[in-house]
């Protein structure tokens, strides 16, 4: 009976010892807290170290408050004035040349850049090709009745 005494006495004294468990709550938050804070200014250093600001000027002189896209100097808007990016060759709804960078190994935009496979073979009375699907010998439904 001695021997079953002292076991509750030894583990009361070794449990004196532990951090209760609001502690180890408490400590946990923080180092979460703490992780968020750190990934949250690695993002926006790496962000504002990343984005800078559009070079072109506004038509009322005032300098263009938007980001520049990624590697260019200029914003969507203004890439047209970079002289280092190479602009989409495609033609829009409205008749006007696209304002899209073109892709790296394409003369066409990623939105126009269609595999040739897949787009339509016949040339528009705009003179730019369909960009339809192609669904039959090459062709677009519309264009292959024509044939």
């Amino acid at each position: 009976m001695h021997q079953g005494s002292k076991k509750p006495r030894v583990l009361h004294a070794a449990l004196q010892n532990v951090p209760r468990r609001e502690t180890v709550i408490m400590a946990m938050k923080i180092v979460k807290y703490l992780l968020l804070v750190f990934v949250v200014v690695a993002i926006g250093t790496t962000l504002t170290a990343c984005s800078k600001q559009c070079k072109a000027t506004r038509s009322n002189g005032e300098k263009c408050v938007r980001k520049a896209e990624r590697h260019s100097d200029y914003c969507y808007f203004h890439m047209t004035k970079d002289p280092t990016v190479r602009r989409c060759e495609s033609m829009t709804n409205k008749g006007t040349r696209c304002k899209l960078p073109a892709e790296s190994n394409s003369n066409f935009c990623e939105m126009h850049n269609v595999a040739p496979k897949d787009q339509c073979k016949a040339i528009t009375t705009k003179g730019t090709r369909c960009s339809r699907a192609a669904t039959k010998g090459g062709y677009c439904t519309q264009h292959y009745k024509m044939i």
